[in-house]
């Protein structure tokens, strides 16, 4: 196995993330990507804008640790209950911003259109769910 990154190792994460390192983002924001250790299939970002406060590296680490179960729950909120276990061919990506709050995209989900489905965590609950052909994007 890799060793933890030095932007992981300074940020404070203890090994669920690999491969973290810091990429451009806007003024007054960090932003941070890598992979799961253990599915590494499985892209992670950190996005802080600094306005908000710092990351909570245990959170993440938690979530990262034993992420299946949150994945599941998204993929049900996306598809249905009978899609829990069907995330794994979904190409999911995981975005942890300030504090506990997360959001967990699927680029393949079912029925979604060409820019894949967002699902919304506060915690560990799923707080909304966006098909992300329906956004609006500014120029």
């Amino acid at each position: 196995m890799t060793d933890i990154s030095e932007a992981a190792r300074r940020l404070g994460l203890r090994g669920a993330v690999e491969a973290l390192d810091e990429v451009d983002a806007p003024a007054g924001s960090r932003c941070y990507t890598g992979r799961l250790r253990r599915l590494p299939d499985i892209a992670v970002s950190l996005v802080e804008d600094g306005a908000r406060g710092s990351f909570d590296v245990d959170f993440i680490d938690a979530v990262c640790t034993d992420v299946e179960p949150h994945l599941r729950a998204a993929a049900a909120f996306v598809g249905g209950a009978g899609c829990a276990e069907d995330w794994v061919g979904w190409g999911p990506e995981l975005t942890f911003s300030s504090g506990r709050e997360w959001t967990v995209r699927f680029a393949l989900a079912p029925g979604a259109g060409e820019l894949g489905a967002l699902v919304t965590f506060d915690g560990v609950h799923v707080t909304g769910v966006d098909d992300l052909a329906d956004a609006d994007f500014v120029d």
